[in-house]
């Protein structure tokens, strides 16, 4: 067995996470930046979080998230691809499901 897992069932947290806008209150020119809240990010994913000495929340181990968004984009992926193979399916008059179609009253 690898010494690895797919990462499924993790992935899918990260679809709860909120992205939030910001501003740093010491940084010159205090343009806005894209993140998470770390105290919220530790709520869905505790693993990604990155605690200080007291064991309180610091920041969000940003770099761990690609491979996540990936599983996610590829999952997606697979789902538009079978939705398109059933409307090409459907549009050519043949059913793709083992149920009957929807057939709408006259």
């Amino acid at each position: 067995m690898p010494p690895y897992h797919t990462s499924n069932k993790t992935s899918e947290a990260v679809l709860q996470l909120k992205p939030v806008t910001f501003r740093y209150k010491e940084q010159v020119g205090n343009a806005t930046q894209f993140g998470l809240v770390a105290e919220e990010v530790e709520d869905v994913l505790p693993q990604l979080v990155v605690r200080n000495a007291a064991g309180e929340v610091e920041a969000v181990q940003y770099h761990e998230m690609p491979a996540m968004l990936l599983n996610e984009l590829q999952k997606q992926q697979r789902t538009i691809e079978e939705l398109q193979k059933r409307l090409a399916a459907l549009e050519s008059g043949q059913c793709v499901s083992e149920e009957r179609p929807f057939i709408a009253p006259e």
